[in-house]
């Protein structure tokens, strides 16, 4: 699936990398790009980086899938056998997925004008009362 670019996205990326300081250049090297171009593309907008890609640029800056897409993090708190607190992000692709599947449509709705919106609430309410749309219990 070919992910339309998101907003925030490339603001957030920009921001985690100039905490780091870090350039453009060093940013795709890390990532193994050839070039600052495709990391320019993203902070700019007009490009999402693939799932993969997603998945190294949040563990390289300690951060979730679902913070870079929609600035919302998704963690496990924990304590190992020795007491040590641990937080995990989740990155599986089903919560990934479910992150950009939510910002694609949120994006969707925010880019409608006034009677869109109307129309596309209406739609969801039949959708959510139809049996065979519903989630399971």
């Amino acid at each position: 699936m070919k992910l339309k670019p998101l907003r925030g996205f490339g603001k957030r990326l920009r921001d985690l990398r100039y905490e780091r300081e870090m350039t453009q250049d060093q940013l795709a090297a890390a990532l193994g790009y050839k070039s600052f171009s495709s990391i320019q593309k993203w902070e700019e907008g007009s490009s999402t980086p693939p799932y993969a890609t997603l998945c190294k640029i949040a563990e390289l800056f300690g951060v979730s899938v679902s913070y870079l897409m929609d600035g919302q993090e998704t963690f496990y708190d924990y304590k190992d056998e020795s007491g040590n607190r641990i937080i995990k992000t989740d990155t599986s692709a089903e919560t990934v997925n479910t992150v950009l599947r939510e910002a694609e449509l949120l994006q969707n709705y925010r880019d409608l004008n006034d009677d869109g919106k109307e129309h596309l609430l209406q739609e969801s309410r039949v959708l959510r009362s139809m049996p065979q749309f519903q989630k399971p219990l």
